[in-house]
């Protein structure tokens, strides 16, 4: 985190309206830069294939961007990495390399509206309907009956919770890294749906033009950045988050995905029955410590590790020290 510490999540979506709490997350939730680093590195972005092991898949509702890494002989299983709000697939972009390393067979997803997937999509916004289409992803890849190890980091733990709950039997394991997944009786973590203002006139459009304000300074957007990583992310870093969200588009497509119900309710982590392990910084000032305890004994048999002084982006900023938490758990699985 930042030397000034930012409220909770838990603590600011109790006091900032939707698309206040929104903007910021998307803003804490990336990287940034010395701006003096910028103009250069954006000349040459973005580029037509984002990765060279990319693949661009239609679905029945939406063309999902993602990287698919296949294993050279046999697979040591199935891996589906999903990031957090206004992440991509470079948010997993450690992990991805050493599981593939490792012998797993490797699927990082941007899921709409995020990183190269497209902006709009016709699937529920909410935690069911992005289950939906990740299964929907996963099925158009194939095997459509294997089954998977689903990790996601923050919002994207709340999507990987409610995928299995809703196939248990294609769902393997489970890892949830700062996840943003409520305990029922706790403090909320995100707004209910969308406020009652959204329907005042002209509200839609401030609330657009205030969140592509800050996408568009490079500075405002570095300086929320830092408290996720909790330190000052370099210019590759800023890079990696900034390009898919400085689109013409992308702050249209944050308000729309937010008044479509984004926030809505999330899965019932007392109903998980798979393996589980969570991974939390200490120091993580958005989902902090005290949630991921409280969902940690919610899920029977959960595994829960702390990684001392990492901030909320911690499968980034301590690659090496979840890998080594990682890669043993899923080598004793069943």
């Amino acid at each position: 985190m930042s030397a000034a510490p930012s409220p909770s999540l838990g603590r600011a979506s109790a006091r900032l309206p939707v698309i206040t709490l929104l903007a910021a997350l998307a803003a804490a939730a990336c990287s940034s830069a010395p701006p003096g680093a910028l103009e250069e590195a954006l000349r040459s972005y973005p580029p037509g294939r984002p990765y060279p092991d990319s693949v661009f898949v239609e679905l029945p509702l939406a063309t999902v961007h993602c990287r698919v890494s296949e294993p050279e002989g046999d697979s040591a299983g199935r891996v589906l990495l999903v990031h957090g709000l206004a992440g991509s697939t470079y948010s997993w972009r450690k992990q991805y390399e050493s599981l593939s390393e490792a012998g797993y067979r490797v699927v990082a997803v941007d899921v709409p509206p995020f990183g190269f997937s497209t902006r709009s999509d016709g699937y529920p916004a909410d935690a069911a309907g992005r289950a939906r289409l990740l299964w929907d992803l996963l099925d158009a890849l194939g095997p459509p009956d294997g089954s998977w190890i689903l990790a996601g980091h923050s919002l994207g733990g709340r999507y990987a919770a409610e995928m299995a709950l809703e196939r248990p039997a294609r769902a393997k394991a489970l890892v949830l890294a700062a996840a943003a997944v409520e305990v029922p009786g706790g403090a909320a973590l995100l707004p209910r749906g969308a406020p009652w203002y959204f329907r005042v006139p002209g509200v839609r459009a401030l609330a657009r033009a205030w969140i592509r304000s800050r996408l568009s300074d490079p500075r405002r957007f570095a300086a929320m950045q830092a408290e996720a990583y909790g330190r000052e992310p370099d210019a590759e870093e800023f890079l990696g988050y900034w390009a898919p969200l400085s689109s013409p588009d992308a702050s249209e497509a944050l308000v729309a995905w937010a008044w479509r119900g984004a926030f809505g309710p999330g899965p019932d982590p007392r109903a998980l029955a798979l393996p589980t392990l969570l991974l939390w910084g200490s120091k993580d000032a958005w989902v902090p410590l005290a949630n991921g305890e409280a969902l940690a004994a919610a899920i029977p048999g959960a595994r829960f590790e702390v990684i001392e002084g990492e901030g909320h982006c911690v499968v980034e900023t301590a690659g090496a020290a979840v890998d080594a938490l990682l890669l043993p758990w899923l080598e004793v699985l069943d």
